[in-house]
Order: structure tokens, then sequence, then C-alpha cells
């Protein structure tokens, strides 16, 4: 003990830098926290798979027109604006426009094609509800194509003019001819087909077919034009189902390992019986303090010492450490008992070790 003692009476003690006797129950818990976040993120990795986004696009629909009136006595103008109710038989033309946009969040290639057609539906009504009878389709714009190359929006905008007493005169004919009357509307549509060219982003897109449709009235005494299309809509993007699924597939099943794994642990760590707790924890202690420690097989003679037991480890090294001394080392009872003391002048500060 005197030797050991000497070796350490004119050397400064640190012992700041391994305080800690848990340190290794520290590191155990830590480990298995970090373990279970990283379950965690990988839960909600798999999670999110379904709403990660490749790409997305914003469409905008937009018709405007104006009516042309025939010549009469009662307008002081010779058109009027979109959105009013008008005297069917006023009406000599509707002028029309169309636009399409369309908006993306990454540059692209992209093909489409557009044309505007008509269909004229005669229908009858019956107890319950309107029976077609008669249709009649009508192409006022040939197909037309384009496409562009790296680019991230497009836009379509197309004039198309009614002749709406061409299609009151067929109703007419139609009624003249089968001898039934018949209630009848224009349904104009303009119709657009496009394709988005994603390789780039790992995904095969389908051609989508869009519409914006208006429906005109043609047997009404007043006629109004009705909108059957939503103004703006956005498309989400996501990957393929095969590849979604095989994200979670991948993310879940980490997640199942890290957590069995963290399971484990925690079972392994409280597997341990109390002989062998202590056994570490005695271990630990010598370990960590093995330069300032010193273990001796005989009970210190404590006689007529003043004895001063701390509660905390962390006491007792401060005290070593103040006084520049050895901490001595004595099992009372082998793997049950042990007695770590510190001498100071007439006290004997010391700290016990036992068995849980």
């Amino acid at each position: 003990m005197l030797k050991k003692r000497r070796k350490y009476i004119n050397k400064k003690i640190n012992i700041r830098r391994t305080r800690s006797i848990n340190k290794k129950s520290y590191v155990n818990i830590i480990a298995i926290v970090i373990i279970i976040i990283l379950a965690l993120i990988f839960i909600k990795l798999g999670l999110g798979a379904r709403e990660k986004l490749i790409y997305q696009y914003k469409i905008n629909k937009n018709s405007d027109y104006v009516v042309v009136l025939k010549k009469n006595n009662f307008y002081q103008t010779t058109t009027l604006p979109a959105n009013l109710h008008y005297a069917s038989k006023s009406i000599d033309d509707f002028i029309i426009n169309f636009e399409y946009n369309f908006k993306g969040s990454g540059k692209i290639d992209i093909e489409y094609n557009y044309g505007i057609t008509a269909e004229l539906i005669g229908t009858v009504k019956d107890e319950y509800e309107d029976k077609e009878v008669w249709n009649k389709n009508f192409e006022l714009l040939p197909n037309k194509s384009d496409k562009q190359a790296n680019k991230d929006s497009f836009v379509v905008k197309e004039k198309v003019s009614i002749d709406y007493e061409k299609y009151i005169n067929l109703v007419s004919q139609y009624e003249s001819a089968y001898g039934i009357k018949i209630d009848a509307a224009l349904r104009l549509r303009f119709n657009i087909s496009y394709k988005t060219n994603l390789s780039n982003y790992g995904i095969n897109t389908d051609r989508i077919d869009d519409v914006i449709e208006l429906n005109i009235p043609i047997t009404n005494t007043v006629t109004e034009v009705n909108k059957n299309y939503e103004n703006e809509s956005i498309t989400n993007i996501t990957p393929p189902m095969e590849k979604i699924r095989t994200i979670e597939y991948i993310c879940y099943t980490i997640a199942i390992l890290l957590i069995v794994v963290s399971i484990i642990y925690i079972i392994k760590m409280n597997k341990v019986n109390p002989q062998e707790k202590y056994k570490r924890k005695i271990k630990s202690v010598l370990n960590y303090y093995k330069d300032i420690i010193v273990t001796v097989n005989n009970k210190p003679n404590l006689n007529n010492l003043k004895m001063m037991e701390l509660i905390a480890l962390d006491d007792l090294i401060d005290v070593a450490e103040q006084n520049n001394c050895n901490i001595i080392h004595y099992e009372d009872v082998i793997d049950e008992i042990s007695y770590l003391y510190v001498i100071v002048g007439e006290y004997v500060y010391y700290k016990e070790l036992v068995i849980e």
C-alpha cells in the first residue's frame, strides 16, 4: 500500500475525466435509445414512401366568350359579354375562346394533341328522367399536335365560332321529320391529350385525357352557357406501387430488426444475476480508477479513527483528489461486499459497495 501511495504522493491526481462509474451503463442506455430512434426513423420512411413526391403539375382551364347578336332594334350593341342570360332568338353566333395551361415542378419533355368537338343532344322527358333520343357530332377544330422539349409548361389557346342558328334549324328539322318535341343542347368540348416524359425521374407515365366542356341550350327561350369543368387542379406523381412496396419492405424490415436487437439487448442486460452485476460493478470501479486504487487482502486497522460514510462514490473521489491520496479497496465478503476507504488524518471516508 505504501509503495502505491509513494507513486502518487508528488503527483497531482486528475480524476475528473474518468469520474462516472456508471459510464458503461450510460453507454448501454444511449445505445438502446439510438437503436430505437433509428427504428422510428425507418418506420417513418416506410410510412412516407406513399407520400413521396416525384413530380407535380398544375392545370388551369379557362373559357370565355362573347355573344354576337342578330340585327335588331332592341340592343344598342352588336355583342354581349359572357355570363349573362340571352334571348335565344336574338343570338347569331357565339365566339368562344379556350385556354389550357400546364405548369410543372420541373423541366421535362411533353407531347400533346388537342381539338374541339360539339355534340348536339336531343332528349325527351318522361316521368322520372330525361331520355336521349338523338345526337349528332361535329368536328369544329381538327386535331392538332405539338411537343415541348425540356420545358416546365405549355399553353394552348384556341378560338371557335358557333353558328347558333344552324343548330336551331337542325333541331327543327328533326322535330318536323319525326313529329316529336325534344329538348336540345349543344355540348361543346375542347379535348386535349398529353404525355409527360418522366424517365429521368425513373418513372413511366400514361397518357392523360382532359377536357374543357361547355353546355349551350338550343331549344330554351332563354339561353345560358354552363361550364362543366374545374378551373384549377393539381396532380402529384408518386413512385410506382411496386417501388413503394419495395421501399416499405426494406424500411419496415430494418425497423423490425432494430427493435428486435434492442429487445434482445435489454433482456440480456436485465438477465445478469445480482452476483454478476456486483462483479461487473467492482471490476468497473477498479478498471476506471486503477491508478489510485490499492487492493488489500487484510482489512485496514481503523481503530481510533472517525468513520465517515459517503453516499456517492463521486464524493469519495473528490476527497481523494483534494488530499492527493490513494483509495484502499478491501473485499469484506467475497463477491458480496466491498469497501473503499480514504484515510485522511484521524478520519476514514468510505463507500460500501454491496451485492443487490
